[in-house]
């Protein structure tokens, strides 16, 4: 695993990302395609059922890849599905993930633009907390070019927070690279790394499990919200 592990920290440095091959069995794929079988795209709040994403979320492949990256107090903080199909196709542009969800507003230093999505407080925090994050997306099915994979700006994740209006222009002077992916193998990145997706051209299902982690608690009196 050390090997494994080594690989991708350095990947995730250099490039913002990583695709980790046959990241989870068969068997724990089909486990938690049986779990999330109600879930509909977006459903959030996994974290805190008691299920299987729980379960996977804490296994010790996922937390020791997580700490390479974060620190060892790695910890999920937010999951959700994600799940592109005929009746429930989209398309997202260039964007960063900066927000998080917390449990309640509060004044912070470097904490600024609240919202709330689903009844839950989000708010963008200082670019600090943002490095010591990183993503799992876990596919749940195969995802070749026609079923509207993840396309990521190769190493964006290292200029900071990116103003709307530069976005266009960063994306035209780096690498883009589409996270074609099979069942099993899993997307590592940064938060800040400029990512999009296109429309499905494809019947098949493309489902994905989100999972993010964070490497430490908020300044109090924030705190994570299991979301």
């Amino acid at each position: 695993m050390a090997s494994l592990l080594s690989n991708i920290a350095a990947e995730v440095a250099e490039r913002g990302f990583t695709i980790a091959r046959k990241f989870a069995s068969e068997a724990v794929v089909a486990q938690l395609l049986d779990d999330l079988a109600s879930i509909d795209h977006g459903a959030r709040g996994l974290l805190v059922r008691g299920n299987a994403v729980a379960a996977f979320a804490s296994t010790e492949l996922v937390l020791e890849t997580m700490r390479t990256l974060v620190g060892r107090e790695a910890r999920a903080v937010r999951a959700f599905v994600l799940d592109k199909r005929t009746d429930a196709n989209w398309g997202l542009g260039w964007h960063q993930d900066i927000t998080v969800a917390v449990q309640k507003r509060h004044a912070a230093v470097g904490f600024e633009i609240w919202s709330e999505k689903d009844g839950v407080t989000h708010v963008r925090p200082p670019v600090s907390v943002l490095e010591r994050m990183a993503s799992l997306r876990l596919h749940l099915d195969d995802a070749p070019l026609d079923c509207g994979p993840l396309l990521v700006a190769v190493g964006t994740h290292r200029r900071g927070i990116i103003a709307a209006e530069d976005v266009r222009a960063v994306t035209q002077e780096v690498e883009i690279f589409s996270c074609d992916c099979k069942a099993g193998d899993a997307v590592i990145a940064r938060p800040l790394l400029l990512h999009a997706s296109r429309r499905s051209r494809s019947s098949a299902r493309r489902r994905i499990l989100h999972i993010e982690f964070a490497g430490s608690e908020l300044p109090e009196p924030l705190r994570w919200h299991p979301f």
